[in-house]
């Protein structure tokens, strides 16, 4: 079978599977295989497929008939311009979620030295925070032990390491709750060098018994859960099938991760200090309510489908 063949035939198969983009999937999937850009599928269309390389492919294709993401086949996603791991049971990153980022380079002026990320998934966020010089110390906290075995890993591509001796086992379990890694890095600006401290911490940030190892912080940053129940029930298979449901749904209403921070926020913040959420599209009033309560000003911004999606509260 020729790539224009089996990309015609598994497009076909994957659309009857129900994906919507079943074409970029099928074209994805083909590049993984081949380890070749998309204008060279087409530039020799008519070239056979056989052997390994046709092999991964229906392996791959096959997860991708059941519903799998192409970030857990593949096991990476691209963030902000890294390339990041990312594994079944953790949060894939949206492009919505760098859309926040680009809000916290916005207000962040000349950087800030210390930050804290909620329920951190891969640690895109946290990542984003230090290669964008917004942070040279953050705190990243999830309740997940597979999103904390990420955000290592994560951390390791882009050369943080272990500061002190706590180390995993085999099973990527810790034998403490928070753990400390750094790295030297040169600042292109100034052209000197700087150290970046990662505090990785296992534990239910969303928990009125949760303390950061260091505090208080001029920045918060979260995606926290803001899927309604109901929202949950809706929601594309490939999605509510794989992705950390604790990772999405969020109550009634999808704002239970956002009054659980509401409450928490006012300690953990400096005076003046900001967060920055993700929110559900339908929350935007719901949202400024909660977060009303105890920040001194509030403001909502829109995604690029002009949907609310980000509250930034201030202190």
């Amino acid at each position: 079978m020729t790539r224009a063949e089996l990309l015609q035939q598994s497009t076909a198969d994957l659309k009857n599977a129900g994906w919507d983009d079943a074409r970029e999937l099928a074209e994805q999937l083909m590049m993984v295989a081949l380890e070749v850009e998309r204008y060279r599928l087409y530039l020799h269309a008519d070239m056979p497929i056989g052997g390994k390389k046709r092999e991964r492919f229906d392996k791959m294709f096959s997860r991708s008939l059941k519903g799998e993401p192409l970030q857990y086949i593949i096991g990476q996603v691209e963030f902000h311009g890294m390339e990041l791991e990312i594994q079944p049971g953790v949060l894939i990153p949206r492009p919505e979620t760098e859309q926040l980022v680009d809000h916290v380079i916005n207000i962040s002026g000349d950087g800030i030295h210390r930050a804290m990320d909620v329920g951190c998934g891969s640690g895109a966020i946290t990542f984003a925070l230090f290669e964008q010089q917004i942070a040279h110390e953050v705190v990243a906290v999830d309740i997940s032990r597979a999103a904390i075995r990420t955000t290592i890993s994560n951390a390791s591509r882009l050369g943080f390491m272990l500061a002190d001796h706590t180390k995993a086992d085999d099973n990527g379990n810790l034998p403490e709750n928070t753990i400390l890694l750094q790295r030297t890095s040169l600042d292109p600006n100034t052209r000197k060098q700087h150290h970046d401290n990662l505090w990785l911490t296992l534990g239910d940030a969303f928990s009125e018994k949760y303390l950061p190892p260091v505090q208080p912080f001029p920045l918060i940053v979260s995606n926290p859960p803001y899927v309604s129940s109901e929202e949950w029930k809706e929601l594309p298979v490939h999605v509510r099938d794989h992705e950390p449901k604790e990772a999405l749904e969020s109550g009634t209403d999808g704002l239970d991760a956002h009054r659980h921070l509401a409450r928490c926020l006012p300690n953990w913040l400096s005076p003046g200090g900001a967060f920055v959420g993700e929110i559900g599209a339908k929350q935007g009033k719901g949202a400024i309510k909660i977060h009303s309560e105890w920040a001194k000003r509030t403001k909502l911004f829109q995604d690029y489908a002009r949907l609310d999606r980000f509250l930034i509260a201030y202190k």
